[in-house]
């Protein structure tokens, strides 16, 4: 099996993401008829995970963070 690794950069860092081929080639079409790189649709992807899957950083009560961010 083919790996593809995809550069994605998050904030100020990048990450490279490795995808099995098969799921790459889909990648590439959608990223192509949305008229972006399969880059960017990854960083969208992992950003969208991030912020539906992770609990939040601030205590409840507060609409932000005090811890650095």
């Amino acid at each position: 099996m083919h790996l593809y690794k995809v550069k994605s950069m998050m904030g100020k860092r990048q990450y490279i993401v490795s995808i099995p081929e098969e799921q790459y080639l889909e990648l590439s079409s959608i990223a192509k008829s949305l008229g972006k790189t399969p880059e960017e649709i990854v960083t969208e992807l992992v950003g969208y995970y991030i912020k539906t899957r992770t609990p939040p950083t601030h205590p409840p009560g507060y609409a932000y963070s005090d811890y650095g961010e």
